[in-house]
């Protein structure tokens, strides 16, 4: 076990961490902004303006998942990889792990809406359902494939291989507040929080990275394909003129059920999912699930303390949170 003689250094290892992560994003903002201004050089006007929603995703890709990520490796590889010992968790923990984000997925959108909306007096727009909405495949593929594969790689496998040894739950929490944040988005903060939690709890029960993915991939597969299809199905202008209509127009009801009854369909089907992850959830938190003791765990009551507390992570935490929070401001 570590004792408090190790605190100041492992204060040391969390700030590079923070400093890791505040590079990284400086890493991002420069690089897209070099890549965008290259791009509208080369590319004729007209053509940018139609591709300009598959131009941005190619974009970030580079920025964040080629670039930035590649420089957090390098500056993080120095600390000591130990992978979490598996708990006899199967293939069936990526279903429950699937079920249980739901329930977080809902209320932590809602907590995010709300805040967003208070903070700019409803004025603030959600730019990230906009894309998703969009049904652009190159997006679609960023969605489901790329974004699973490089975010469980890095906020899971790299990030919680190397500070589960100060503590599994410490690094479970750790790790889903860097993914959370590193979103940039206050619509997304709350939910990606929950769900980063979900993921950590998989990896650390399983060891398996590949769980954490697919997990995150069905997620994203939802949330961005299957929901918005759904959604689609229902024709809203038409609805709503069968609404004000008394419902009595039989002629543009049977032109609104087969839609209709998609969106219906769907919808039972996630509250039925939302209220089976509050269920799981809760037998979990009864359960009282162990964690295996590392070398190096924190003290009782000093973890948030070592963390957090340090330059790194306050000055990644501060820029963050502006990035985060002045576009919903300034939207007031």
């Amino acid at each position: 076990m570590n004792n408090t003689g190790h605190v100041k250094e492992d204060k040391k290892i969390f700030s590079g961490i923070g400093i890791a992560f505040l590079v990284c994003f400086i890493v991002i903002v420069i690089a897209r902004a070099v890549l965008i201004v290259l791009a509208k050089n080369i590319i004729p006007a007209e053509k940018y303006e139609s591709m300009k929603l598959t131009i941005n995703m190619i974009v970030s890709v580079i920025s964040q998942y080629i670039l930035a990520y590649s420089v957090l490796l390098i500056m993080l590889s120095r600390i000591k990889a130990e992978k979490p010992v598996p708990k006899n968790v199967g293939a069936d923990g990526i279903l429950k792990a699937f079920i249980c984000s739901m329930p977080t997925a809902f209320f932590g959108n809602l907590l995010g809406k709300y805040l967003s909306a208070l903070l700019s007096s409803g004025k603030a727009e959600n730019h990230i359902s906009d894309i998703v909405g969009s049904m652009n495949p190159f997006v679609i593929f960023m969605t489901v494939v790329l974004a699973p594969v490089f975010e469980e790689l890095i906020f899971r496998k790299f990030i919680m291989d190397r500070i589960s040894q100060y503590g599994e739950f410490a690094a479970i929490l750790f790790s889903s507040l860097c993914f959370a944040v590193f979103h940039m988005n206050l619509y997304q903060f709350f939910y990606t929080f929950g769900f980063g939690v979900v993921l950590g709890y998989l990896y650390v029960r399983t060891g398996r990275i590949l769980f954490t993915i697919i997990t995150h991939s069905l997620f994203n597969l939802n949330g961005s394909v299957i929901s918005v299809w759904a959604v689609g199905q229902l024709d809203k202008d038409k609805y709503k003129t069968f609404i004000e209509g008394g419902g009595r127009d039989h002629k543009l009801l049977e032109e609104i059920l087969p839609g209709l009854a998609v969106y219906m369909s769907y919808l039972l089907v996630y509250i039925g999912l939302v209220a089976a992850g509050i269920v799981i959830i809760i037998k979990v938190i009864n359960s009282k699930p162990a964690f295996e003791k590392r070398e190096k765990e924190l003290p009782k009551g000093t973890t948030a303390a070592v963390m957090l507390c340090n330059p790194g992570m306050i000055a990644f935490l501060v820029v963050s949170a502006a990035v985060t929070l002045l576009p919903v401001l300034f939207a007031a």
